[in-house]
């Protein structure tokens, strides 16, 4: 069957543009082989053999990986993911399955053979993917029946959230639920008719050998009654994800008191958290009830945020051992984790403790804080980027025999764990043991968005903290973005091995590095931090903004994803694009007194009305957002003069329950005058008798200069009460 004009289009506008696409196969050849004697097959089991070009270029990746590796036996199988970055990607290299990376070549195989894709979507610390890897696509029957009937398509969905995102609104409204790793079936177009879901939420999804059966059976009725099916499921998922018009918002204590009342609703009283399992901790959700509380909410918003958190840091989802968090609960009681333990959901969990100790003044929440932060530092460095972080540890480590294992690494008795919460000597004792197990895997792809996120731990840390430490990390880690993830003004996703960018940005990224460069500028008043902030906001604005009603794409018009633009508005383990938007954009209308980012946050707000009205427990950072539009910022100021000493006044501002607030803390001088520039409302401002003084503006007024702590103390107490309904 020839594969129609518009179908090519849509191949090309779908390539990924790097070794995933590449020309159409030619010629076969013989088998090839690495200078260490690892011999690539002449095929894999129901494939058809590769050409001479790919041949070439996998023998050299295979001949890369046989210098590295310890055994002289060469693999069983290898195909053509050898070649590629992703390590997830790179997991599968080995099976018999004749996987392809996505993009243009894999689509255009898929005409040529005339056969349906098989796509999986996983992510390389993800328990449930490794499950399927080892119970089915390493089943050499399995293979060829894949491999005769199907091309079979890997998807890194950290490489491509784009993607990532459109399968996965297929996949939830064709199935009813979503998660990782998804298997879809595609069109030789590249268009879903059927889509599965493996994660740990999927409880009654069929095993993967009956669903490719069914598939097949399925395929029977006809190539145009699949085209058919295909097209009207996009049709559907589009219809859900286009923008719609504005609308005039909810009264803001409306929507606070809606959210509290739906989140009531699924508080587990007796473990904290909401929902069923699988469990996340909700970092969005938590942070609201904070807010709320302390705008005039019931009392009821800090008890449920707090119960969750000291649930948490007591139960085994909190390596108390090494400092951080695993990535959710599949049992009650927040028992039983998924022991992937990831940069993003450690970064925002380190924020999240920090203003729960602000807002209840416990202790240990400060501690778990920083034993949080120091897990970042210490195990999520990357080794060959300096300032950078890879993106999650693995759920699996070798057991004892050799076989995977998910508890081996993390393995602690209940005297253990109580010791180590208590004591941080027994902690770095039980380190020192585990030290002697073979470690999990690591995911060392450095991604955009996590390490703005982590930039932006670092440097509340340093805040919070007063630690010279945090704060040379996050300087590092800000080198890091400018240099190599921003290298032409505007943010590649990410960096694997060693790589170039992988591609260009998505929204996520510009708003979480412009989001963390600006907590820099909090601890390190250099203006080249905030003028990068602010650079990456304007782009944000320009390339992801929706002209017609407001809001953010996940993606530019300018990207390759031909089905269509989803608009992120709900959070999942991290708040979505649009609410992270409005976050920032509140922020620097609070800094730089430019109304325009102000107006962006209105028109984002009412382009989203619907959701806060009708799904804010799904939007919760939105609500946020929304929270501090009804606010006034506090600009805090503290000028430091040649030879004083602004730690007392640093303390109150760190000690401060104060979400809503900018700071710029800098010498006298020169560089007063330069970040005036940039900052009008620092104009004419001086220190008072050469002291440490601070200033405490809201709205265009400004207090007396303030050179008393409890004066500070008292100025940042004050609370703007919510508008009434």
């Amino acid at each position: 069957m020839k594969m129609r004009g518009a179908a090519w289009a849509l191949v090309a506008a779908l390539c990924i543009a790097a070794p995933a696409c590449g020309p159409e196969p030619s010629k076969l050849s013989a088998s090839s082989s690495t200078a260490r004697g690892w011999a690539l097959p002449v095929s894999l089991p129901g494939a058809e053999p590769l050409d001479a070009a790919t041949r070439e270029r996998l023998a050299a990746a295979l001949d890369v990986e046989a210098g590295r590796s310890d055994s002289d036996s060469a693999p069983a199988y290898t195909n053509r993911l050898v070649a590629e970055r992703s390590s997830f990607l790179r997991r599968q290299a080995h099976a018999p399955v004749d996987w392809r990376p996505w993009g243009a070549a894999a689509l255009a195989d898929a005409a040529r053979l005339d056969r349906p894709v098989m796509l999986v979507i996983g992510f390389a610390s993800c328990p449930g993917c490794h499950l399927l890897e080892r119970e089915v696509f390493d089943d050499p029957a399995f293979a060829e029946l894949v491999n005769r009937n199907f091309v079979p398509v890997l998807l890194d969905r950290d490489e491509r959230p784009d993607l990532d995102a459109v399968f996965m609104a297929a996949l939830k409204l064709h199935s009813g639920t979503g998660g990782w790793p998804a298997v879809l079936f595609l069109t030789k177009q590249g268009l879903p008719f059927q889509a599965y879901s493996y994660g740990a939420a999927a409880n009654s999804t069929p095993d993967l050998r009956s669903v490719v059966d069914k598939t097949l059976r399925e395929l029977e009725i006809g190539e145009e009654a699949i085209e058919g099916k295909a097209t009207g499921l996009v049709e559907r998922v589009r219809n859900l994800a286009a923008p719609r018009p504005p609308g005039e918002l909810a009264p803001a204590a409306s929507v606070f008191a809606s959210l509290l009342s739906q989140a009531t609703g699924i508080f587990d009283r007796e473990a904290g958290g909401f929902g069923d399992t699988p469990r996340f901790v909700r970092p969005p959700l938590i942070d609201f009830l904070l807010r709320y509380r302390r705008r005039g909410g019931p009392e009821s918003a800090l008890e449920m945020a707090e119960r969750t958190l000291e649930a948490v840091r007591s139960s085994p989802l909190h390596d108390v051992v090494a400092g951080g968090f695993h990535r959710y609960a599949r049992g009650p009681g927040w028992k039983n984790p998924s022991y992937e333990k990831t940069l993003s959901d450690n970064a925002l969990l380190a924020a999240l403790y920090l203003d729960a100790w602000r807002a209840t003044g416990r202790e240990e929440f400060r501690v778990t804080a920083r034993t949080t932060l120091d897990f970042l530092v210490r195990d999520l460095s990357d080794p060959a980027f300096v300032g950078a972080f890879d993106a999650a540890l693995d759920s699996e480590s070798r057991g004892p025999d050799g076989a995977p294992c998910e508890d081996c690494f993390y393995q602690l008795n209940d005297t253990d764990r109580a010791a180590a919460l208590d004591s941080q000597q027994a902690a770095a004792e039980l380190l020192l043991r585990r030290a002697a197990r073979p470690a999990p895997g690591r995911d060392d792809k450095v991604l955009a968005d996590a390490n703005g996120m982590a930039l932006s731990a670092l440097a509340r840390g340093a805040v919070a903290f007063g630690d010279d430490s945090y704060r040379a990390r996050a300087v590092a880690a800000g080198e890091f973005l400018l240099a190599r993830m921003m290298p032409e003004g505007r943010p590649v996703h990410c960096l694997e091995a060693g790589s170039a960018g992988c591609r260009d940005g998505y929204l996520d990224d510009s708003v979480f590095m412009a989001t963390g460069l600006l907590d820099l500028f909090e601890i390190d008043a250099q203006p080249r931090w905030l003028a990068a902030s602010i650079a990456l906001a304007d782009d944000m604005l320009a390339r992801f903004e929706h002209r017609g009603t407001g809001g953010f794409f996940l993606t530019s018009a300018a990207d390759d994803n031909a089905l269509f633009r989803i608009k992120p508005d709900f959070d999942g383990a991290q708040p979505s694009g649009n609410a992270a938007a409005v976050a920032l954009l509140l922020r620097l209308d609070g800094l730089t007194g430019q109304v325009r980012y102000r107006a962006a946050a209105a028109r984002t707000l009412g382009s989203l009305a619907h959701v806060l009205a009708y799904s804010a427990l799904s939007a919760p950072a939105l609500v946020s957002g929304l929270e501090a539009y009804v606010d006034t910022f506090k600009q805090v100021t503290v000028l430091v003069p040649p030879g004083a000493d602004p730690s007392r006044l640093l303390m109150v501002v760190a000690r401060a329950e104060l979400p809503n607030r900018t700071l710029v803390v800098t010498s006298t001088g020169a560089a007063l005058a330069e970040l005036a520039r940039s900052i009008p409302a620092l104009g004419g401002k001086a220190a008072a008798d050469d002291q440490a003084t601070a200033f405490v503006c809201e709205a265009g007024a400004c207090r007396p200069p303030i050179t008393d702590p409890q004066v500070l103390a008292a100025a940042l107490a004050s609370v703007m009460p919510l508008p009434p309904e």
